[in-house]
């Protein structure tokens, strides 16, 4: 149930995640894995080892540190989205056993304040105080789990934790889906499979050549690409609300296409891999469920609903 001010620029979404990662890698090969060098918070170069094998588990990387205010604290009685309570339990809670669930979890790293971080510790995560911006908070659980010095996994899975109606299933399917070659996988959810789902929801989509489309909130990121290239995400992101700007970085043909409707998920894909020569790809045709999240009070009466015809649906 995207809201306006934050999914006006659902296509900007698809391209400034798979803008994340732009730019070449290094790697060296020795023996036991492949070790990848990124520069440690002091400035030293350091390298992070990652297993290259086919794993069934990821390290989970959990954002919460969203606030809300106004009617929309009053209602849902908190000031912490990931607080909100869900059929019985909080955003946070449900995310994390959903997560758990999968089967794909090793390790879950929340970041969140001090009331966040209470309820994750309650739920077996790890905990980590929140940053300045959400860029920042990113960087901050790869950074933990980079710590060890050896990733469970090539891949670290980033989910968003207002999501109620998140599922198991929506996850294996996303991470089955997922390219096993891509520094980043995303989910897009077509506005059919969106509407049947949630109809009347108010989310706004992006018309795109391949018909009209959204974002999901769950990604499969390279992280020692993420770290290598904090300047260009942080870029990205600060331009997140302006689709003008985001679609410059990929030239004018690029966005004449978009302007036309003349734009595919595919354009996207091949375009940022020409330019950047990173492997970006979208998951597509993605369960609504990864894009159902609540933003706004009008998002958290939805969900209320949604709830409410969960409890009284037959057995």
């Amino acid at each position: 149930m995207q809201s306006s001010c934050r999914w006006a620029a659902c296509l900007f979404g698809l391209a400034a995640y798979l803008l994340l990662i732009s730019g070449s890698r290094r790697k060296c090969s020795i023996r036991n894995g492949t070790y990848y060098p990124i520069p440690s918070l002091s400035g030293a170069q350091q390298y992070y080892r990652v297993n290259t094998l086919k794993s069934t588990s990821f390290d989970i990387v959990l954002p919460a540190g969203g606030t809300i205010d106004g009617a929309f604290s009053q209602a849902a009685g908190t000031h912490f989205k990931a607080l909100t309570m869900w059929q019985g339990q909080t955003l946070l809670n449900n995310t994390i056993n959903c997560l758990k669930q999968s089967g794909y979890v090793n390790r879950v790293v929340v970041i969140g304040s001090e009331a966040v971080l209470k309820e994750a510790a309650s739920c077996g995560a790890e905990c980590i105080p929140e940053g300045e911006s959400g860029t920042e908070n990113l960087f901050l659980g790869i950074q933990k789990i980079l710590e060890s010095k050896s990733l469970h996994q090539q891949k670290v899975l980033i989910c968003a934790s207002d999501l109620p109606m998140l599922t198991p299933d929506a996850i294996n399917w996303f991470i089955s889906n997922s390219s096993p070659d891509a520094d980043i996988s995303v989910p897009v959810i077509t506005a059919t499979s969106y509407e049947k789902a949630y109809p009347r929801s108010g989310s706004v989509y992006v018309p795109l050549k391949d018909g009209a489309s959204t974002m999901g909130c769950l990604f499969l990121l390279n992280p020692i690409v993420i770290m290598n290239h904090r300047q260009k995400i942080e870029e990205v992101f600060n331009s997140r609300k302006n689709q003008l700007k985001t679609f410059s970085m990929l030239g004018p043909m690029f966005l004449l296409k978009y302007i036309t409707r003349q734009l595919s998920i595919s354009d996207i894909e091949n375009r940022c891999e020409d330019v950047f020569g990173w492997r970006g790809r979208a998951v597509r045709d993605a369960p609504p469920e990864l894009g159902c999240d609540i933003d706004t009070l009008e998002d958290y009466l939805y969900a209320q609903r949604l709830g409410r015809k969960l409890e009284d649906a037959p057995l």
